[in-house]
């Protein structure tokens, strides 16, 4: 049976995830979510990781991971190129920076070395030994981010999000009271998780921090890196779990569990498919928007202010986008599920 808690979290996690591509990089908006929106997925991937034979996880996680990253890959290539021929009425550029650009799907490369480097550290008995690999790591990646050394295939940001995949793993797999992990005790007790809630609400948005982007290794101190993002992820597993009671309690309510755990099941769809569909979805509503203001009378807005400075507009393109992207990706998987290791 599929925990709901999770599914939740993964469905207001990725919908964080469009919604932070669609701000504007300079928002404060946009920096908030950027402090643990990354850290979040790997940490809740590292709720199932289990220790496998190298032979096994080449075999399974490259089907799982690698297969959907071509997919989403090849996907976005075609979309740019029709896009540019449609709207632009040109061909974009085939240099090197639109073959090596890749956007969010970056995770599913960095997740399958992380989950490498699991198994391989996995293979060590005591747990200290393992704990102190996983720090060396943590500091290896971070030294080569701030010499603004950028390992292939994202390597230098999966060593630092190992430590995230790591705690994740012991977060939910660990006991710590009377056989209940840390996941158990933090999603029990209504009281418990609106403190958490509030906390972090407050934390993340009225403290001041520096900016965090994973993918463009911009990284704060190492300590302000991790409280943030665990201060962001129990605050969203919290807010997941009592989403989750609620929906359980009150059968009302059900159809909007049914919406957050539809995000949940296809956030990896919502990932790969969102991003080249973005400036498209843009260039189709602001001259809609401007074209109306136009027929009614109103001052008509700038293109670019309506793209960064209208916050209702910005929030519905993202709830659009995610859920177009997540019943794109399930249509897709239903009638080629060998693209997704199936």
């Amino acid at each position: 049976m599929r925990d709901l808690t999770i599914d939740i979290s993964k469905c207001l996690g990725i919908f964080l995830v469009v919604l932070g591509h669609c701000l504007h990089n300079d928002s404060a908006a946009h920096d908030v979510i950027y402090l643990f929106h990354m850290p979040l997925f790997f940490f809740l991937s590292g709720f199932f990781f289990r220790e496998q034979d190298l032979l096994l996880f080449f075999r399974n996680k490259t089907k799982r991971l690698l297969y959907p990253f071509v997919f989403y890959y090849v996907f976005a290539k075609i979309w740019v190129i029709i896009h540019c021929i449609i709207v632009q009425r040109q061909l974009p550029t085939f240099d090197l920076d639109f073959f090596l650009s890749v956007g969010p799907i970056w995770f599913l490369i960095s997740l399958w070395e992380i989950i490498l480097l699991m198994n391989i550290v996995f293979r060590i008995k005591q747990d200290w030994v393992k704990s102190i690999i996983i720090i060396m790591f943590f500091t290896l990646g971070y030294y080569l981010s701030k010499e603004n050394l950028s390992l292939p295939f994202f390597l230098t940001q999966s060593l630092i999000m190992l430590s995230f995949f790591y705690i994740g793993f012991i977060f939910r797999n660990k006991y710590f009271y009377k056989e209940r992990s840390l996941y158990n005790l933090m999603t029990t007790g209504y009281f418990l998780r609106y403190i958490v809630v509030l906390v972090a609400f407050v934390w993340l948005l009225f403290l001041p921090h520096d900016r965090l982007d994973v993918y463009g290794m911009i990284f704060p101190s190492d300590m302000a890196l991790i409280i943030n993002a665990l201060v962001g992820i129990v605050g969203i597993i919290c807010l997941s779990s009592l989403i989750a009671s609620s929906c359980v309690k009150y059968p009302r309510r059900r159809f909007l569990f049914g919406i957050l755990q539809l995000g949940g099941v296809s956030s990896l769809h919502i990932m790969g498919l969102h991003y080249p569909l973005l400036i498209t979805m843009f260039y189709m509503t602001i001259p809609l928007i401007i074209r109306t203001q136009e027929v009614l009378g109103i001052r008509v807005s700038e293109g670019y202010l309506l793209r960064y400075n209208t916050p209702l507009l910005t929030f519905t393109i993202a709830l659009i986008l995610t859920i177009i992207s997540s019943y794109m990706g399930r249509w897709v998987e239903n009638r080629f599920p060998r693209f997704f290791g199936k």
